[in-house]
């Protein structure tokens, strides 16, 4: 309560819960009126100021008294509506499997087979080392018709490499010079196929412009068979040992002491056979079918004259 002194009374200020009161004393008598202010009854009612307690939150929950923490609780997680599980689509049937195929099937199935070429065929010089090694590569004998260029063509397969039987040599030296007995000549013919067995050389016959007689007189089983001249049936049949390959028969005893790596007497990758002639197509087969043992099998590669320039 204030009170303030003003002449010959006192007036004081009363506040209450819904009002606020002005009330005049007389400082003798001490004789009140009534309020300068009533409270208006149709004025609305102020909410009573709530005090918070030291214990309890504005939310009710309980607070825990100063120095000490405690961890509000934590509101569970709304649970979300779930969604309606969608249609999946009808799966349409697998068609069965095909059963798979064996490692060899496979293999033929993504690869197809190769063909060998076709022979005759006629081809320009500068093809001749890759035309004769194909030949060699499919097991066939080279028969390369020069058509009058032998020289050339001897020429370059005494270069590169190839091991060399002199068809005009093996007649000069038997018939023309006598130097040698024909089975001394058919031991020297020997010798040097072994040799190019031995190293994995292909072998040269140079029959020039000749038709010398190997088939009836210088072939010779043990020595120079006559299946030399056919490639695939000289190296034999790969099913079986290579002590029945005809090609082990001109080996000797003396011939394995030396042979390289660790299969003394097995022919080494890189053997085939060429045979040159100076003859052209016609000619070779008229003379030459008499002359050289399997010729019909051998595969006749043919010499454009024009590419000699």
């Amino acid at each position: 309560m204030h009170s303030i002194s003003r002449t010959h009374f006192m007036f004081c200020i009363l506040k209450f819960k819904n009002s606020i009161e002005l009330v005049f004393v007389h400082p003798k008598s001490r004789h009140t009126w009534r309020p300068l202010f009533a409270p208006n009854p149709s004025a609305p009612k102020m909410a009573p100021k709530k005090t918070s307690s030291p214990l309890k939150s504005a939310g009710g929950a309980v607070v825990a008294p100063k120095g000490e923490s405690k961890a509000e609780p934590k509101a569970a997680p709304k649970a979300e509506p779930k969604a309606a599980p969608k249609a999946e689509p009808k799966a349409e049937p697998k068609p069965k499997a095909e059963p798979k195929a064996s490692a060899p099937e496979a293999e033929e199935k993504e690869a197809p087979k190769e063909v060998p070429p076709e022979w005759p065929k006629k081809i320009d010089f500068k093809e001749l080392a890759n035309e004769v090694a194909l030949a060699g590569k499919w097991d066939k004998t080279a028969l390369v018709v020069c058509n009058g260029h032998a020289k050339e063509a001897d020429t370059f397969f005494n270069y590169s490499g190839f091991g060399q039987i002199d068809a005009k040599w093996v007649l000069g030296e038997t018939t023309i010079k006598k130097t040698m007995s024909v089975e001394e000549m058919q031991e020297e013919l020997r010798r040097r196929v072994v040799g190019a067995l031995k190293h994995g050389l292909p072998m040269h016959v140079a029959m020039a412009n000749t038709a010398v007689a190997f088939k009836e007189k210088f072939c010779s089983e043990g020595k120079l068979p006559p299946v030399f001249f056919k490639l695939k049936d000289f190296k034999g049949d790969p099913e079986k040992s290579e002590e029945e390959h005809p090609y082990r028969k001109m080996v000797t005893e003396e011939d394995l002491k030396d042979w390289p790596g660790a299969f003394p007497g097995r022919m080494k990758e890189g053997y085939y056979l060429v045979v040159t002639t100076d003859f052209d197509l016609k000619s070779a087969k008229e003379f030459l079918s008499d002359a050289l043992p399997f010729l019909d099998d051998m595969a006749i590669i043919e010499i454009d004259p024009n590419s000699f320039g």
